[in-house]
């Protein structure tokens, strides 16, 4: 899967359903990348994490996303983009720009992605946006 052989990483990953949760996380990784929203959900419902959520945000359910990030112990930067992205979706500015503050705050390479990131356009002539992102 790190060479870029997703064909080769889900027969590989098919071939050893029964090795546990890890292999179930990887196939959802795969299912992800090749759009099958809602089989990346299934197999990642196991996991509190970044991709278990951003396979809910896709397969368009915004509000188990937003739960799901709840439950990440540790968040990252990308926890926080993650929500800021939710909170946009969900016409919520105050939570669309508290957690890319949060975000850009703990990683300031978020800043030039955010500025051209479509997700958060409506904000781009904002101040509080212009003041998080410059």
């Amino acid at each position: 899967m790190l060479e870029g052989d997703l064909e080769g990483a889900l027969d590989i990953f098919n071939q050893a359903t029964d090795a546990g949760d890890l292999v179930s996380y990887n196939l959802g990784i795969i299912s992800i990348i090749n759009g099958k929203y809602e089989a990346a959900v299934n197999y990642l419902a196991k996991s509190n994490s970044l991709n278990n959520a951003l396979a809910m945000l896709l397969a368009g359910n915004a509000n188990a996303a937003l739960n799901k990030l709840d439950q990440v112990e540790d968040p990252t930067a990308k926890v926080y983009y993650l929500k800021a992205v939710i909170g946009s979706r969900l016409q919520d500015q105050n939570m669309a720009l508290n957690n890319l503050r949060t975000a850009v705050g703990k990683d300031e390479t978020l800043k030039a992605y955010a500025k051209t990131d479509l997700e958060f356009a409506k904000y781009f002539e904002e101040d509080t946006f212009k003041t998080i992102v410059e």
